[in-house]
């Protein structure tokens, strides 16, 4: 059986959006407590160890994306009944060359996490001309 893994520069992605959502929250904390030295101090604590929890909890989340799960569905979508496929991406991501796909047929929706910009590019080529 073959390992379904995403990117390295996926798992890179996330952990600048949960860096960068770290930091806003402690500079809106910051702001609101600025006369209270200790408070802050706690939540500049609090925030520093949620921080390191999600830097290591991040990678161990996607080693193990797709292994350890009972059930595993399996979506066929027939290209007849394909109604668009979208891409989707943030600007950080565009960055990074990697975008997500999202496929939408009559009575259901498979979003594809971040992908390198080629090869969706090339299966939405492949989609739009009737090649699959």
């Amino acid at each position: 059986m073959s390992e379904l893994r995403l990117s390295k520069i996926t798992l890179m992605l996330w952990k600048i959006r949960v860096t960068v959502l770290t930091l806003l929250l402690l500079a809106v904390l910051a702001y609101f407590c600025h006369g209270y030295g200790w408070f802050l101090i706690v939540i500049l604590a609090l925030v520093c160890l949620y921080e390191g929890v999600m830097l290591w909890y991040l990678p161990k989340l996607f080693r193990n994306y797709r292994s350890g799960v009972v059930i595993k569905t399996t979506h066929i979508m027939p290209f007849s009944k394909m109604i668009y496929a979208e891409t989707i991406t943030s600007p950080l991501a565009k960055l990074m060359g990697i975008k997500a796909l999202s496929l939408k047929a009559a009575r259901s929706r498979i979003l594809i996490p971040e992908l390198p910009e080629k090869e969706v590019v090339k299966f939405v080529t492949a989609i739009a001309e009737g090649e699959l």
